[in-house]
């Protein structure tokens, strides 16, 4: 077996298979790949804005050149078919002085061959379709006499409008239908007068064939814009096209005058809102652009058009090169450059980002250094290290936040079930008496509280009372005049001597502290139905009587706790059958809602006359139902309480 003389080959390695998506995957990931992408971003649209301003600008440039182009061609254009027409009254010319020198001899009739034979010349001739002469008569009628037709002989009153402006003005140019083969022409009317030019005899007609005059028209000089001739009637209807396609309702048509220069009628186009469409890229879309102007010595108009799509939305080859031009500048050397700067930015970046990367998964030792191109992320990297070490600071300041937190949610817990204790479990059973509680608490710790409880001598205590502030501090006044009231309550019957000797002793537990209890007691006899009650700067108690009449039961004296030796007034009321007693604090009527506005007195009420036939309960619900929809679910921010006694049975004697 034969050897090979080259050397021996290592086994090629294992090849991975080329993955595109995992390449860009992979550099999509990258910070200097995003800074770069996001630079050519920034490099894409200025030169998509440069692009398109470049494009709007040609646009503008080839609407405006059409444009001008269209009013040179059409100046031209009108001062040659100014030309042509005065060509053929030049030509009528002759043959009326030829016809009015018969017609002073009286011999009309006798050359009448000789006169057709000349108006045959005529028509033969270029653009001529028909001749014809109309003899007017002492009637007033129009005959015609003399005709290159023998169709049109003897016809009556032919243009019949249009041959009296003849007589009356020497001509008339006019648009109409020829009278035999009905094809649209350009009939040329002159005035027939008499040897002596005094007295109008007739009319001579030559009628051009409209569409052949005006192709005639449009090839007579070349011009770079391809556009087309019509023929426009005063009333603004158009007469005839050199193609059918064209619609002046969907033109931009501007009427102007031959005589001026084409850069001046540009601009007062730009003038009007018509011309404003017709520039504007986004404007009204129309199909064609047209150049209205007037035929000298007529009543119509000749109309230069063109397709409004040969602006072509193309951008022209000089457009395309400077957008390349321009493309080459901004993507290659700019996007080069920005390629070289991300790259060494992004190390700064890349090192930030890694260091917040450890900060995330725990090691908040971790710190960023300074990089002499890091610049503004530098600064960056100084005010997260800054952040790092206040992070540390309010973690553990959030610790220490956090059991205070604690600490103060168990003594709102004490405070809740000191408040809740205050309030009666139960209901003392007294004759003839309702008796209906409400209370909604705070989000915070009040000083709230209602009592009754009937004594020994068989008295009904009624009281209600709010203490100044908040917390657990309010709550243990409250606490405090409660059992208080009670006590003195048990070895005397007035009210007076029991809120004075409440109020010593609660003067000696507040000292100079600032804190007072304002309160309601009233005290009921169940054998006279009389009601002896003191108000000590709380608002007034409000007693509905059976027939609907409120009444406010209230007295002069202050709150309980600001004065030792205070000395309070007493007053009374007779209480009815039917008649209701009701207790309450400020938060019913300092209630809130989203607005901010207040529950009101008013609307307090308003609820408590409405509710005639209710028992005390009912009414304890209806007040609470009222204020809860007027909050609009927001919670209490001041307890709300309420004590309503109702007389169920008559006066006993």
């Amino acid at each position: 077996m034969a050897h090979s003389g080259f050397p021996h080959k290592l086994e090629p390695k294992e090849k991975r298979p080329f993955s595109f998506k995992k390449i860009v995957s992979k550099m999509a990931g990258k910070l200097g790949f995003r800074v770069f992408f996001i630079s050519l971003i920034f490099l894409v649209v200025p030169l998509i804005l440069f692009g398109w301003m470049s494009y709007l600008e040609d646009y503008y440039f080839r609407k405006k050149v059409l444009f001008l182009g269209l009013s040179s061609i059409g100046s031209g254009k009108t001062r040659f078919a100014e030309e042509m027409i005065q060509d053929k009254l030049n030509m009528a010319e002759l043959l009326t002085s030829a016809i009015g020198t018969q017609g002073a001899l009286g011999g009309v009739e006798l050359s009448k061959d000789v006169l057709n034979q000349m108006l045959k010349e005529i028509s033969l001739q270029k653009n001529t379709d028909s001749a014809f002469y109309q003899q007017k008569k002492s009637t007033g009628e129009f005959i015609c006499t003399l005709s290159a037709e023998p169709g049109l002989i003897g016809r009556k009153d032919l243009f019949r409008k249009e041959q009296l402006e003849a007589l009356q003005l020497g001509q008339s140019v006019f648009l109409g239908s020829d009278p035999v083969e009905g094809l649209k022409e350009i009939f040329i009317t002159k005035a027939v007068y008499s040897g002596n030019n005094a007295t109008g005899i007739g009319t001579l007609t030559i009628g051009l064939d409209a569409k052949v005059w005006l192709d005639w028209i449009a090839l007579v000089t070349t011009a770079p814009i391809h556009f087309q001739l019509s023929l426009q009637k005063s009333d603004g209807s158009v007469f005839i096209n050199q193609e059918d396609r064209f619609d002046a309702h969907n033109a931009w048509l501007f009427t102007i005058d031959p005589t001026y220069d084409s850069e001046t009628l540009y601009n007062q186009i730009l003038a009007t809102p018509e011309g404003q469409s017709y520039m504007s890229f986004f404007g009204a879309h129309k199909r064609w652009l047209g150049i209205r102007m007037q035929v000298p010595g007529t009543s119509f108009y000749l109309l230069i058009h063109a397709p409004a799509d040969s602006v072509s939305v193309i951008p022209s080859s000089a457009l395309v090169s400077r957008l390349f031009n321009a493309g080459l500048i901004f993507l290659v050397i700019g996007g080069g450059l920005s390629l070289l700067l991300t790259i060494r930015i992004s190390r700064p970046l890349n090192a930030l980002f890694h260091v917040m990367g450890q900060v995330e998964r725990g090691n908040l030792l971790a710190r960023y250094h300074k990089d002499r191109m890091g610049f503004e992320i530098n600064a960056l990297g100084h005010t997260f290290n800054r952040m790092l070490d206040a992070v540390i600071h309010h973690i553990e300041e959030a610790r220490t936040e956090r059991m205070a937190r604690e600490i103060l949610s168990k003594e709102l817990k004490i405070g809740h079930d000191i408040q809740r204790s205050i309030l009666p479990r139960e209901k003392p059973d007294f004759p003839g008496v309702s008796i209906a509680t409400g209370f909604q608490g705070a989000q915070e710790v009040a000083g709230d509280f209602y009592d009754m409880f009937v004594t020994e001598k068989n008295d009904l205590v009624c009281a209600i009372a709010d203490a100044a502030g908040k917390g657990i501090s309010a709550c243990l006044y409250s606490f405090l005049v409660r059992s208080m009231l009670r006590s003195f309550a048990s070895v005397s019957d007035l009210p007076t001597s029991i809120v004075e000797q409440t109020n010593a002793l609660f003067c000696k537990d507040t000292a100079d502290s600032g804190n007072f209890v304002t309160a309601w007691v009233g005290l009921m006899s169940a054998g006279t139905r009389k009601l002896h009650y003191v108000s000590c700067g709380h608002l007034p108690a409000l007693l509905k009587r059976a027939n609907g009449a409120l009444e406010e039961l209230t007295t002069e004296g202050m709150a309980l706790g600001v004065m030792p030796n205070m000395q309070v007034q007493a007053a009374s009321v007779e209480l009815s059958f039917g008649d209701v007693l009701i207790l309450y604090t400020d938060g019913i009527t300092d209630a809130q809602n989203s607005y901010f506005e207040l529950f009101g007195k008013e609307r307090f009420l308003e609820v408590v006359r409405g509710t005639k036939h209710k028992n005390a309960q009912e009414l304890v619900d209806a007040v609470l139902e009222s204020v809860d929809a007027f909050s609009q679910g927001h919670p209490p921010f001041d307890d709300r309480t309420l004590l309503v006694l109702q007389m169920t049975e008559p006066r006993l004697t």
